[in-house]
């Protein structure tokens, strides 16, 4: 289930929502497949930050596809080795625009830099089955570029996945951008069956947990989505009322064996 809706701050103001997100599948030949699922967030100050966020998100997933196709048995290497060619490559397809496009800029390719188009990323590939029939667990691929936050849901409890950018518990709006960048964090998450793998953008994922204790959103969430909900009731999830929570939301769960 994944949805993305504006903030209050953005609806009230009639502003667009700058975060956005993609899914894939793949298939390969010999029946495995894969789920993909890519969020970004678009930087606050970004003048067009949620045609970046749009276009980054749409490619990078095309991008983890066709790793895994030309490499099903070590595309988490490929993609190690080649971080900085498949971010540049993402990186000049935000900027080869046209100013027809939804969304796009209104002002000549030239005149537009990187700040005025910035976003996070955050992407899982999810393995539809596990690799070993003896062992039910499988492995989530991640990556991360900036402060959109993942967790991992097991027994209805929170764990942060991705790293703690500054220690308090509660992601900097200070981060790094993805367009551009040369690198991003990789890791490998194991998903038992019965757990769920939260994605989202730190309007959603700012709520979770406090302080390294689950809030009392956090809590209702867990109980929420411990188990497949559907689509109305995530949407309705997902727009939470709670004080200082007026940013755009993003929120991608991927049940596993459910």
């Amino acid at each position: 289930a994944v949805t993305s809706v504006r903030g209050h701050k953005h609806r009230l103001g009639g502003a667009v929502n700058q975060d956005s997100y993609a899914t894939r599948t793949v298939t390969l030949e010999d029946g495995r497949s894969f789920i993909i699922v890519v969020v970004c967030d678009g930087m606050g100050s970004a003048q067009f930050s949620s045609y970046g966020a749009r276009v980054f998100s749409q490619n990078m997933a095309q991008v983890l596809a066709e790793a895994i196709s030309s490499a099903p048995d070590n595309y988490q290497s490929l993609l190690y080795e080649h971080q900085s060619g498949a971010l540049q490559h993402v990186s000049k397809t935000v900027f080869n625009y046209r100013k027809a496009e939804f969304d796009a800029p209104n002002v000549a390719q030239g005149q537009i830099t990187v700040r005025d188009i910035q976003c996070t990323m955050t992407f899982a590939i999810v393995p539809a089955f596990a690799q070993d029939a003896s062992d039910e667990t499988r492995y989530a691929t991640m990556g991360f570029i900036g402060d959109s936050p993942a967790f991992l849901l097991e027994d209805e409890e929170w764990q942060r996945v991705d790293e703690n950018k500054d220690g308090s518990g509660i992601w900097s709006s200070a981060t790094e951008g993805a367009i551009n960048s040369e690198k991003m964090l990789l890791q490998e998450v194991s998903l038992r069956p019965g757990s769920a793998l939260l994605l989202s953008s730190d309007g959603v994922g700012n709520y979770i947990r406090f302080e390294e204790k689950p809030t009392a959103l956090g809590h209702d969430l867990a109980t929420r989505w411990a188990q497949p909900v559907g689509m109305l009731e995530f949407i309705r999830d997902v727009s939470f009322e709670t004080q200082s929570a007026d940013d755009d939301r993003t929120a991608a769960v991927i049940w596993v064996d459910r």
